[in-house]
């Protein structure tokens, strides 16, 4: 539930997303050195090898500082929790630094943290649709629309307006891919 990378490179097909092994740190160095990105299910470029490899291996380091493992583990220690927030037992957050995950997912945790990423990807659409906008109102699609064409204003406002509108459409087909790929997600279908 909630990836979209089943039956990609390195993947076992018969196995959902949620259930592909990841074997931890193991995993993130055998998995990197073969060239395959185990979260997205695609092959990494040979000259992005080291930069993946420091990706993968880094938040698997409980006791490097920040990394994800440990502040799991710090976190697990002092008995925090949110609404996003995995609640781990020490041991719990020991053996996930190591690939082993014991904690079910939390579906109520795991639809939140879609939401909150669905909100982040479309305030950042609907920038771009008022920006679109405001470039329109600034005369930008007009400066362009007049070194392509010698016409008069009625002309170039109309050759604009149909490039804003382009753009508009573009964005709004992005929301609906957005919506679409976050309800996939949500109702796991």
């Amino acid at each position: 539930m909630f990836e979209a990378k089943e039956g990609g490179v390195g993947q076992i097909e018969i196995l959902p997303g949620f259930l592909q092994p990841s074997f931890g740190m193991a995993g993130a160095v055998g998995y990197t050195m073969m060239g395959i990105d185990q979260f997205t299910g695609r092959e990494i470029p040979e000259d992005q090898k080291i930069q993946a490899f420091y990706r993968q291996v880094v938040p698997n380091i409980i006791g490097m500082p920040n990394s994800y493992a440990d502040i799991k583990l710090r976190r697990a220690m002092s008995g925090k929790e949110g609404p996003t927030i995995d609640v781990h037992t020490p041991l719990a957050a020991l053996a996930a630094g190591f690939g082993i995950k014991v904690v079910p997912a939390d579906e109520k945790k795991l639809s939140y943290r879609a939401a909150s990423k669905m909100k982040i990807e479309l305030k950042e659409l609907k920038s771009r649709i008022k920006s679109t906008a405001r470039k329109y109102e600034n005369g930008d699609y007009h400066t362009f629309s007049s070194k392509i064409s010698g016409k008069d204003q009625k002309e170039r406002d109309k050759i604009a307006k149909a490039r804003m509108s382009k753009d508009i459409e573009k964005h709004a087909r992005a929301i609906e891919r957005l919506v679409k790929k976050y309800y996939r997600d949500v109702e796991g279908k």
